[in-house]
């Protein structure tokens, strides 16, 4: 009937209200929404899909190695995909996690790889981060929050240990993100991620660290929480150097639409820090810890 088709435009509208303002950028879009104030979506930053490396970073490709699976890259038994040995228990079959533990390390397959033949009859199961920046099954929304600045949620359902977008900016040097990051704290706010490990041989090493203030995608607006629903997983593709992941973001849990994603930054909190640099959380779960750092 004519109501009922009315009902569902009506429906349909309020909806796509809700989605606020589609926003298209080089090789990305997604929506965003102020309900809060006047200010729009910042573009103090310059939109990339893929990192960029500052001149202080070397990447060390002299351990990396690719499989000769012809396609599907099994996760177990005798022919285990070698890309897959030291992060077996990761992925599924079907390219989500196995578990919501910290401190993952996922190894996918890379270019060297025979499973990324044209031919292959199975498409592979060792690769998602480097497919996109941001899952093509996720629907993502920037909105302003009443206390927390900018953040991000989804616009539909999410299940749990989904993929939902790679963290992505500027790979610096830790002496580089030392300095930024005295100057970062000052102004109150931090796009830093330092998740590598320190090179096994050169333990002297320090890990490289993403600086997501200059360039970045839409990551950069997940905010902090202290009971977090996304987690932050190591991968290792066009380099096996520990010092410089690649950084895929996951859900914890199952996640409702419209509900805010969130991640626990992890921050060491110094109990002599000066509380002028101070940085108050503003989280509010019941087991907020008070401080970002």
């Amino acid at each position: 009937s004519s109501s009922e088709v009315d009902t569902k435009q009506q429906q349909q509208q309020q909806q796509d209200l809700r989605k606020g303002t589609l926003f298209k950028g080089r090789n990305t879009s997604f929506h965003w929404i102020n309900e809060v104030n006047g200010d729009s979506l910042p573009r103090n930053y310059i939109m990339t899909n893929k990192s960029i490396l500052h001149p202080s970073v070397k990447l060390d490709e002299n351990f990396l190695y690719g499989c000769s699976c012809e396609g599907g890259c099994k996760s177990k038994g005798p022919n285990i995909c070698p890309c897959r040995i030291d992060s077996a228990d990761s992925y599924t079959e079907e390219k989500t996690l196995r578990s919501n533990r910290s401190g993952q390390v996922v190894s996918e397959c890379n270019s060297r790889c025979s499973c990324a033949c044209a031919s292959c009859k199975t498409p592979c199961s060792n690769r998602l981060v480097q497919l996109s920046d941001v899952s093509k099954t996720v629907e993502l929304q920037v909105f302003r929050t009443e206390k927390k600045g900018w953040g991000l949620r989804t616009l539909t359902p999410i299940p749990k240990y989904s993929y939902v977008c790679e963290y992505i900016g500027e790979i610096i040097a830790e002496e580089i993100a030392q300095q930024r990051g005295e100057f970062y704290d000052v102004k109150g706010c931090s796009y830093l991620w330092t998740q590598g490990d320190v090179h096994p041989s050169q333990p002297t090493l320090m890990p490289y660290t993403i600086d997501a203030t200059d360039y970045g995608n839409i990551s950069r607006f997940i905010n902090h929480s202290c009971e977090a629903n996304l987690l932050a997983v190591s991968v290792r593709v066009e380099t096996r150097d520990v010092r410089i992941p690649r950084i895929g973001i996951f859900t914890m849990r199952n996640i409702k639409a419209f509900e805010e994603l969130t991640i626990d930054y992890n921050y060491y909190i110094d109990k002599t820090l000066p509380p002028n640099l101070q940085i108050p959380c503003k989280c509010g779960m019941p087991r907020c810890r008070g401080r970002l750092r």
